[in-house]
């Protein structure tokens, strides 16, 4: 059983990554439930047990039987029932690893756009009190030529 067959992890986890799709998570709870069902499977076990049916027992039954032999056709359908075990935890892997990496990813882009906020508070503050400093220069100069101007018109 622990000599390699033609199904493997990386076959496997390459076949779930093509597959692979995030529909939906929808809640801490039902994902910590999924994980601990996930958890208790054997993964290593079952696809040593898949390339044992493939290599010695598929070929005794097809030999035996026939590949339309009730029994072939259980045997099969044990295989793809275990590699699909093998995929869906394995997709569930990813996807919950792809999505505490959103929730990290989240946290970081909120505390940055904190940062810059501040920052951009810094700039705007330091910009309205220079242009309120240029309006009162602005505002001095039109007093002085209106000052200039009636002070024309009185003489």
């Amino acid at each position: 059983m622990n000599s390699p067959g033609r199904y493997s992890i990386d076959k496997i986890r390459a076949d779930a990554l093509l597959r692979a799709s995030l529909d939906e998570v929808k809640s801490a709870d039902e994902v910590k439930q999924v994980r601990g069902r996930l958890d208790s499977f054997p993964t290593k076990r079952m696809i040593d047990a898949v390339n044992y049916l493939d290599k010695n027992i598929l070929p005794a039954v097809k030999k035996k039987s026939g590949e339309q032999s009730p029994d072939y056709i259980f045997f099969t359908n044990v295989v793809e029932m275990l590699l699909w075990a093998v995929l869906v935890k394995d997709r569930f892997d990813r996807l919950e690893t792809r999505w505490v990496n959103e929730k990290v990813m989240g946290e970081l882009m909120r505390e940055n756009l904190v940062t810059l906020q501040r920052e951009l508070d810094k700039y705007t503050t330091i910009e309205d009190i220079w242009l309120t400093e240029g309006l009162d220069h602005y505002m001095k100069g039109v007093q002085a030529r209106a000052e200039t101007l009636l002070n024309r018109k009185k003489s």
